[in-house]
């Protein structure tokens, strides 16, 4: 970059008057100005400019819009982009020169290098929010960055101007909103919206502009001033309408007036930081306006987790509703600025501990493995509305709404979920998935075995903490049949190879965990059970070290291997939809990964054709026709173009199975499907029933879960 260029003085200009209000520490300012100036002295912006003008404008940011004037934070943000754009500079250099905090800033901000495909992007989202949950630093740098970038956005092409504004909906305006950073949520959901949605968002905004003229808006702000005055309450009302995120529906991921769920709210605040003050003015609002029912809500009794303090309450005049927000002078500080406010009343507030909340927030989502649809959903979940749910002993937790017994238990301790088996509810008994309401009195239930999850309570579970203490089980269950799975393929490996199957334990074991990078016995067997090792690797490893051994070769019979399958469970076993396998049938091939086991038909092409499968990875399935289940399964069956007189006429007549529904649906020819769900208690039962049913009709299984998974009522 030239420095005399224009842009230059311009950039300079702004730097020199941020150094100035940082005071005797404003020489690292220029210091990481002039550094980062030389790195990105041959790089320039989409729309021309010096790149140096991006990591300057979001400092700027950070220094006059979010009032932060922590000189490390402000050096941090000017090199933001230097590790990840410029090839000769490493951590290490910024580390030697601007020290360790300005380093794990920067490296908190830097993409992960991997590409552009949704694996890196997932993987970087979660590196800044682990690093972001040490230092809160990284995500404030992310989020001035994102603004930045979104004010700016037109210079870029329409799929990366898509591209952005869907993160910054699914990422970064959620996580303004945890913070409770008011304006900074606003302006990235308006801006967002603006280029996903154009004609949609100018509909909107000329919606939000009548209504801010509306008469009637002035004339409730008038009649509650009056009535506080009259009073002696001493307060100032505002209203505000609603901006574009408000109209957003992002589960159904439309724009429209209707979704908003009232156009215009109004804060009161009072004069001092009396919170009497706050509950007589809202006694006064309520007399009024009468309030809608069950709609006042007192977060300054009872906070929100993010530390917003409220009142709340909400009423209909006029065909409208309204809400109205009542706080003192700090509590409205802290609804507009959040978490920057108390950075700037204590700088070393987030450098190294801050708060245990969002500590812990930006830690579990960093570390949730489920699929990112489900991380933007939790995300999202964070910001929507809630309901307050008590203890018998009278201790209160918010949650969002429509949450489950399931994650009330893991909000107050993971044991807790682990063990939950339901919950007391009025006297009644529900199962772990039942949906809570708002002021319910929860007791839960336990059991000393650990819960015996459904993978659906994934998704029907609403917070993030109850998400990842399902996965873990499940993942559990899945590591606990690999090693089963794992240990069986070994000893049929030692088998074909002329050895004994007891004397898998040979003292070359070390040898071959090493040689296959195992930590022990169970780690290869669960590589093998995953099909992470293959079966041809590990035969290749044994044999050789075993040759070495006896000094002669050793023979392997050739022949399929198998896997034996008698208990079956959704969080494991999945039939493939590509030729619909039933339990028990004859002739299966599996194929085995991290998530389970999948069921083929024998004859079936798709594992070899698209997957590119292996032979020695397609295992034979041995069932166990004669072990009983601990429990019996019901399974939802769909039979394709077939009404169900049809299927009725030729219904298996067996005593083995109990039909629990019988239905019918058309599609939008007109075509008839019939449905069936059906309980059967072993592996037997329902090999005899599907075998009779598919002699006349194709049928697939949609699902099946075990029954005492799902007992107890469920929504």
């Amino acid at each position: 970059m030239q420095t005399n260029s224009q842009e230059y003085w311009q950039a300079l200009r702004t730097i020199k008057a941020i150094a100035q209000k940082c005071g005797d520490e404003g020489d690292r300012i220029f210091e990481a100005f002039e550094y980062a100036s030389a790195l990105h002295k041959d790089q320039k912006r989409k729309s021309g400019e010096p790149y140096i003008t991006h990591p300057v404008s979001v400092a700027e940011i950070i220094a006059r819009e979010f009032e932060i004037l922590d000189v490390t934070l402000l050096c941090a943000a000017l090199l933001h982009d230097t590790v990840e754009d410029v090839p000769h500079v490493d951590l290490s250099d910024l580390r030697k020169r601007f020290g360790q905090a300005v380093a794990d800033f920067v490296d908190g901000c830097t993409k992960i290098g991997l590409g552009h495909d949704g694996n890196s992007v997932y993987m970087t989202h979660s590196k800044i929010l682990k690093s972001a949950s040490r230092r809160l630093g990284v995500l404030i740098i992310k989020l001035a960055d994102r603004l930045h970038n979104l004010r700016t956005l037109h210079y870029l092409s329409s799929a990366k101007r898509q591209k952005i504004a869907t993160e910054t909906l699914d990422i970064y305006a959620p996580l303004a909103a945890k913070l409770n950073i008011y304006h900074l949520k606003r302006e990235l959901y308006n801006l967002s919206l603006m280029y996903l949605y154009p004609r949609k968002s100018k509909k909107i905004l000329n919606h939000i502009n009548q209504i801010s003229n509306d008469p009637k808006i002035v004339e409730i702000r008038s009649t509650l001033e009056e009535a506080l005055r009259k009073l002696g309450i001493s307060a100032q009302v505002r209203s505000r309408c609603k901006g574009l995120g408000s109209y957003y529906n992002a589960q159904r991921k439309t724009l429209e007036v209707h979704n908003a769920e009232n156009y215009v709210d109004f804060t009161i605040v009072v004069s001092s930081e009396d919170e009497l003050l706050c509950y007589e003015a809202l006694g006064i609002v309520n007399r009024t306006y009468p309030p809608l029912p069950r709609t006042i809500r007192d977060f300054i009794a009872s906070p929100k987790a993010n530390g917003y303090r409220s009142l709340h309450a909400r009423f209909h005049h006029a065909g409208q509703n309204y809400l109205v927000k009542i706080r003192t002078p700090s509590m409205d500080t802290w609804a507009q600025y959040g978490i920057l406010r108390r950075w700037r009343e204590d700088k070393e507030f987030f450098r190294e501990e801050h708060d245990d909340e969002i500590a812990e927030f930006l830690r579990e989502i960093a570390e949730y493995q489920g699929p990112s649809t489900h991380r933007k959903e939790l995300l999202r979940y964070t910001e929507g509305e809630e309901i307050a749910v008590y203890t018998p002993k009278g201790d209160l937790y918010f949650l969002p709404k429509e949450s489950t017994v399931l994650d009330f238990a893991y909000r107050i301790h993971t044991q807790l979920g682990d063990h939950c088996r339901g919950g007391l509810i009025d006297g009644k008994k529900v199962s772990p998935v039942y949906p809570l309401y708002d002021g319910a009195t929860v007791e839960i239930l336990t059991t000393t075995e650990v819960l015996d999850v459904d993978p659906e309570y994934e998704t029907i579970c609403k917070t993030l903490r109850a998400r990842a203490g399902v996965q873990k089980l499940i993942q559990r269950r899945r590591r606990f049949y690999a090693e089963k799975i794992g240990r069986e393929i070994f000893q049929q490996i030692i088998t074909l190879l002329g050895l004994k199957a007891e004397n898998a334990n040979f003292e070359s074991m070390e040898l071959i965990l090493k040689k296959t990078g195992s930590k022990s016995e169970t780690d290869l067997y669960v590589k093998l059970g995953q099909d992470v090792l293959g079966p041809e690797e590990v035969r290749r490893i044994v044999s050789e070290i075993i040759s070495v051994e006896r000094g002669g070769f050793l023979r392997f019979q050739s022949r399929q291997l198998a896997v034996t399958i008698g208990q079956i469970d959704r969080a494991v076993h999945k039939f493939a939809y590509c030729c619909k396998p039933y339990p028990g049938e004859d002739n299966c091939m599996a194929l085995l990964s991290e998530r389970g086991v999948t069921i083929h038909k024998g004859e079936c092409t798709d594992a070899v054709t698209r997957h590119s499968i292996p032979p020695d990875r397609l295992f034979r399935v041995d069932w166990l026709l004669d072990d009983p289940w601990d429990s019996p399964i019901v399974f939802r069956i769909t039979v394709p173009g077939v009404s169900l007189g049809r299927l009725l006429a030729k219904w298996p007549d067996t005593s083995e199975y109990e039909v629990i529904e019988l239905a019918q649906k058309l599609d939008r020819y007109g075509h008839a499907s019939a449905l069936c769900l059906a309980r059967m208690k072993s592996l037997r039962d329902a090999k005899n029933f599907f075998d009779a049913l598919t002699r006349d009709f194709n049928v697939s299984i949609e699902t099946y879960f075990r029954e005492k998974s799902m007992n107890g009522d469920r929504p």
